[in-house]
């Protein structure tokens, strides 16, 4: 289990990048918009997915070692974070026999930490899915929703953690794109 001094140096390192990224975008070419844009096809651990129509990936520069994948919505409002969660090897077996919200739970414990007054949990861990089994969780830090995916593809475990950068930003409309990426790496199996 990692520590809540762990989390939050993950979470300060993301926020550093998410907002070089939007900076970045902001400086970009304005000759090509979002929506002119098609969906971007990457690789990102040798699966297949597509990245959502009005979001960009942030490049692989100045990461840290944990492999995660960084995308931006193109207005700035939203980001996302893939990573693949990777239990201990003692807990790997029991993991694998284990319900996909036994594994949200432990998600949502570690970006909670111990004691962290500014998170909250909004919406406690569900399953969802048409077919395939999601959990899916929110909490909120310092007024701003985070909506976090746990899934399995290919024997992986994986989630995708939405963040509302803006608190104008209907975390709703955003979901889809996040179900959308979910989707896709799931069909890559």
């Amino acid at each position: 289990m990692r520590t809540a001094a762990d989390g939050f140096g993950r979470f300060v390192s993301s926020m550093a990048i998410i907002a070089c990224s939007v900076f970045s975008l902001s400086c970009s070419s304005h000759h090509e918009t979002a929506a002119e844009r098609p969906p971007a096809h990457i690789t990102y651990h040798a699966e297949k997915m597509v990245i959502p129509a009005g979001w960009s990936a942030v490049p692989e520069a100045g990461r840290s070692a944990s492999p995660q994948l960084i995308l931006t919505k193109n207005d700035g409002d939203a980001a996302m974070i893939l990573k693949e969660l990777k239990p201990a090897t003692a807990a790997k077996n029991t993991l694998t026999e284990e319900g996909v919200c036994v594994l949200g739970n432990i998600s949502m414990q570690s970006k909670l930490g111990t004691d962290s007054d500014e998170r909250r949990i909004v919406q406690p861990p569900s399953v969802s899915g048409n077919g395939k089994e999601f959990c899916v969780y929110i909490y909120s830090e310092r007024s701003l929703l985070r909506r976090v995916v746990v899934f399995r593809a290919k024997s992986k475990i994986y989630e995708v953690e939405l963040r509302q950068n803006s608190e104008s930003l209907p975390l709703s409309s955003a979901a889809e794109a996040q179900m959308a990426l979910v989707n896709s790496l799931i069909k890559a199996e």
